[in-house]
């Protein structure tokens, strides 16, 4: 069993290693958060384990914001441990308690300021008079000793049942988590293995960018069936360029482009198969910058455009723009240093890492287990997600 302090260095070294982007990887990320809180939940009691899930989530999370698949890890962890315990529902309960609390004593004191008398007091809070100034009868002090004793039984019964339940609570938890890093090994095998119902033979598929997820379904469907890449360089990253080497040595017939001339050649493209960064609760994708102009060209040309994801990648949370969840990168990617001091005072260098494709664009999405609308989008974030396990920042 790891100790706090050891846990919270760990906690720090990954949180140094983001900050630093020396992992830059959604999916290596979202490996190294459930490791984490994997030592976190085997150092907790079950008392505490919703607390001290929620208390390191909160860090690794603000260690990088927008790399949602750490959060999206924490609040599947939190999912998982409100269903087992119940512990995040208490936490509303106590909330919505202390809010009626103070709700009736603030009734209270209006009507005590309005000179109510005590009677109609009672009457409007709803209170019985005390229990001694009912008339005792034989039968009712029967019927409450009765209750009494069955009460005292029950408790008795019911803590009996709750310390077996605590020692199997945990386990479950554990058990859940071992399923989860299951899937997470197994995401990109799966997606491949449904690439084969996505191409036919002698087609020509549209990619945008370097995808990991779209380079290991090529190669899996090529094993089977011919056809050729069209890849877009992505700029100002170029990581199209990554793309186009790695299907050359898979001995893929490929063909790169740059973005300004996606248009232009989709009337020759059988369909469009992409990875992303991330899949919204409403279906859209924060993913990189120029996708969205690919999504609009396959619209016009009616092409399917079709994304794979990973579940860790799907996030909660709703963006309705493309400055929800951005960030403006350094100018230096398009313009060099030296080039700017020729630059007049009124130019203006935008560089935003992230695009913004809404659902209305995207024909199917592909995770781990099948393909997806995108209106059923929302059904998968109910089974990982609940409302009360968010994290929010600090």
């Amino acid at each position: 069993m790891q100790s706090q302090n050891t846990i919270k260095n760990i906690v720090d070294e990954f949180i140094r290693k983001v900050r630093r982007a020396e992992i830059t990887d959604s999916y290596q990320c979202a490996v190294q958060t459930w490791k984490i809180l994997k030592l976190i939940v085997a150092s907790c009691n079950e008392e505490d384990l919703f607390k001290e899930t929620k208390y390191f989530g909160k860090m690794l999370i603000n260690a990088n914001p927008l790399e949602m698949s750490i959060g999206n890890m924490v609040r599947r962890l939190l999912f998982i441990i409100n269903k087992e315990t119940g512990q995040g529902s208490k936490e509303n309960k106590n909330v919505e308690k202390e809010k009626k609390k103070s709700s009736k004593q603030e009734t209270i004191k209006k009507l005590n300021k309005t000179k109510i008398s005590k009677t109609k007091m009672n009457k409007f809070l709803h209170i019985s008079p005390p229990l001694r100034t009912l008339r005792h009868s034989k039968s009712l002090s029967d019927f409450l000793l009765k209750t009494n004793k069955t009460k005292s039984a029950s408790a008795f019964n019911l803590a009996l049942l709750n310390d077996k339940n605590k020692n199997n609570i945990k386990n479950e938890i554990q058990k859940s988590m071992i399923d989860v890093e299951e899937e997470l090994k197994f995401t990109h095998d799966a997606i491949s293995e449904q690439g084969i119902d996505l191409i036919h033979a002698n087609e020509i598929i549209l990619t945008f960018g370097y995808s990991k997820m779209a380079l290991e379904l090529f190669q899996e469907v090529y094993k089977t069936r011919k056809f050729e890449v069209v890849v877009a360089e992505s700029s100002p990253n170029y990581s199209g360029h990554k793309m186009a080497v790695a299907l050359s040595k898979l001995k893929i017939p490929t063909t790169l482009i740059n973005d300004s001339a996606i248009f232009s050649i989709m009337s020759k493209v059988n369909s469009v198969i992409v990875g992303t960064r991330f899949v919204m609760a409403n279906g859209g994708l924060i993913t990189d910058i120029g996708f969205h102009n690919l999504a609009i060209a396959a619209n016009v040309h009616s092409l399917p455009f079709i994304v794979l994801f990973g579940n860790y990648q799907l996030s909660p949370f709703f963006p309705y723009d493309q400055d929800t969840f951005n960030i403006m990168r350094s100018p230096d990617e398009i313009f060099e240093q030296s080039e700017m001091t020729n630059l007049s005072e009124k130019v203006h260098i935008i560089n935003p890492q992230f695009d913004y494709v809404p659902p209305n664009l995207i024909t199917l999405f592909i995770n781990n287990e099948n393909g997806q609308q995108p209106s059923y989008i929302y059904r998968i974030v109910q089974d990982q997600y609940s409302t009360q396990d968010f994290v929010e920042k600090d």
